[in-house]
């Protein structure tokens, strides 16, 4: 006995041969397809949010991503790796430059796949959109290391601190902005300069965002004079100025600062253990 013939439009989609229209749109997807899996959908929630800082929406936008059975296996494989890699790169800026290049190689190259099946007739959709997004993938990635991503910062945590602290003597720290964006998100907007008197500091290594140029982030503190110690044993501050050091050419950007609420006892809250990475502030 033979099988029955497969009615047009139901190809197998379990195994990925599912083929596409040429507006990017599987046969009946544009009609079964919910609006929380529309590609507009997804650029909103896995790209524009996650630089708003709404991390858990990127996460969902994966998973939205992934199991729509109605597009391609190589393209949503793709770009699930690609919203991922755009959470790392707003997430983690300090992290390994080789995470982040590895990320956006996997997304290259299943976004590439796609455009290739699909430009050969495999899949019936448009190749471009998947191309231009693996070439994005394809740049993201080479900058990350070319040609400062792999190189180590030409001086230690110290020689920062007091690059800092000269940089405050003679004003010569330029003041973050909004074109500071791509690089410290929502501090570029930050508007509250005013010196504090700094008593202990906190230098962490760290990457700009994109390029992984070596940084580092010089954080002063004020210390609060009528309480020493918060509740978890931490030292308590009143007030705390924050500073980028460009790992390379030694520039200084004041990041702005920021003043302990009342609701939390006049104190800036701090993970537990920050006070063994502390060192006092020495004048210059």
């Amino acid at each position: 006995m033979t099988s029955a013939p497969t009615p047009p439009g139901q190809d197998d989609i379990h195994e990925g041969t599912v083929l596409d229209r040429p507006d990017g749109e599987p046969p009946g997807a544009s009609a079964g397809r919910p609006w929380f899996r529309s590609n507009a959908f997804l650029a909103v929630v896995g790209g524009l949010l996650v630089v708003a800082g709404l991390y858990i929406l990127g996460l969902i936008a994966i998973v939205l991503l992934a199991g729509d059975r109605t597009r391609d296996r190589e393209s949503r494989v793709g770009g699930a790796v690609l919203i991922f890699a755009w959470m790392f790169t707003w997430t983690l800026p300090g992290a390994s430059p080789y995470m982040a290049f590895t990320l956006l190689g996997i997304a290259a190259y299943f976004l590439g796949r796609s455009a290739m099946r699909r430009r050969a007739g495999e899949v019936r959709a448009g190749w471009r959109s998947p191309a231009a997004l693996a070439a994005v993938a394809v740049v993201a990635a080479v900058a990350g290391l070319v040609p400062h991503g792999i190189r180590s910062s030409g001086f230690d945590a110290d020689e920062a601190a007091a690059k800092v602290l000269a940089a405050r003597e003679d004003g010569t720290a330029r003041r973050v902005s909004g074109s500071d964006f791509p690089i410290y998100g929502g501090q570029s907007f930050q508007d509250d300069f005013r010196p504090i008197d700094a008593a202990q500091r906190l230098v962490a290594a760290a990457r700009l965002r994109f390029t992984n140029t070596p940084m580092y982030y010089v954080v002063l503190f004020e210390q609060n004079d009528e309480t020493k110690l918060t509740g978890d044993g931490e030292p308590c501050f009143s007030a705390s100025e924050t500073h980028s050091v460009h790992g390379l050419s030694g520039d200084v950007v004041n990041l702005g600062r920021q003043d302990a609420r009342e609701e939390d006892g006049g104190c800036l809250p701090l993970l537990k253990g920050t006070k063994r990475e502390l060192e006092p502030v020495k004048s210059t």
